[in-house]
C-alpha cells in the first residue's frame, strides 16, 4: 500500500481557502443577498421545526419532559445542516 496521506497538507488547505475566499468576494451583490435570504429562511424552518415538536407534544412533555427538550435540540440544527449542504 502506498504511503500516500488521506488528508490535504497545510499548503493546500490554505490554497483552496484563499481561492474560496477570491470567488466569493467576486460573487455579485444579488447573488449575497439572495443567500443571505434562503440561509435566513432555512435557520428560520429549523427553528420552527423545534418549536412545532415542543408545542405538539402535550401528553409526552407532561409524562417525559426531558425527552421533548432533547428531541427539539436534535432538530433545531436541520436549518444549519440544511444552509450547509445547499452553500449559502
Amino acid at each position: 500500500m502506498d504511503d500516500v496521506p488521506s488528508t490535504l497538507s497545510q499548503a493546500r488547505i490554505a490554497q483552496s481557502l484563499v481561492k474560496a475566499a477570491i470567488t466569493k468576494h467576486n460573487d455579485r451583490y444579488e447573488n449575497v443577498f439572495l443567500k443571505a435570504v434562503a440561509a435566513g429562511a432555512m435557520l428560520s424552518f429549523g427553528g420552527l421545526l423545534s418549536e412545532v415538536l415542543s408545542a405538539g407534544a402535550g401528553g409526552l412533555t407532561q409524562s417525559n419532559p426531558g425527552i421533548v427538550k432533547v428531541l427539539g435540540g436534535f432538530v433545531f440544527p436541520v436549518g444549519l445542516v440544511m444552509s450547509v449542504h445547499v452553500d449559502t
